[in-house]
């Protein structure tokens, strides 16, 4: 299975692999410069990002996006769209941003926002609406977080039952998680 990054994310440590291309070095370590697939070559020890194929011209109603949250208040979630997801295929998305409003994120009523997605999660949404915004929902079962990390150790977060745990620390952390929660490797 490949690994899927994202731009800003920690690959390794520049004393296990020299950087490659997609990869940037900053202090001591190698982060992921776009979105693709991670390459670890570990003959040579380098490590790259394979860019994913193909780049959609236009996004378009119905589809289903990969984005990471950037902003959220009591009333939305702001969202920079990494990827566009099109029968199991990603394809780079140009970072354009979109939102998840309150009313727009679970078939149950949701007073705030932030009880449902945290900043730094990676939500899987369907782009509802693109009139002046790109506007996006999560109501449904496969839409919601697909990936998050604990706020506290900054490991990444395991689903248990319909919350997510941190092994080091314990916390646990509620929201609308996807049934696909795991499934898609970052």
């Amino acid at each position: 299975m490949n690994k899927l990054v994202i731009p800003g994310d920690k690959l390794a440590s520049a004393i296990e692999y020299l950087p490659g291309n997609g990869v940037y070095e900053e202090d001591g370590d190698i982060f992921a410069s776009i979105s693709g697939n991670l390459n670890e070559n570990t003959d040579e020890m380098t490590i790259s990002v394979e860019p994913c194929i193909g780049t959609p011209t236009e996004l378009s109603l119905g589809q289903v996006i990969i984005g990471k949250v950037k902003k959220i208040t009591e009333a939305v979630a702001v969202m920079e769209i990494v990827m566009v997801r099109d029968e199991k295929r990603f394809f780079d998305a140009n970072g354009r941003d979109g939102s998840v409003h309150v009313s727009n994120v679970s078939d149950e009523f949701v007073k705030d926002m932030r009880d449902k997605m945290s900043l730094g999660d990676i939500v899987q949404a369907k782009i509802l609406g693109m009139e002046g915004r790109i506007d996006l929902g999560t109501d449904g079962p496969e839409y919601g977080i697909v990936f998050s990390r604990c706020k506290k150790s900054n490991l990444p977060l395991k689903k248990e039952g319909n919350m997510l745990k941190c092994e080091q620390s314990e916390r646990t952390y509620r929201g609308k998680i996807s049934n696909e929660y795991g499934s898609i490797q970052f």
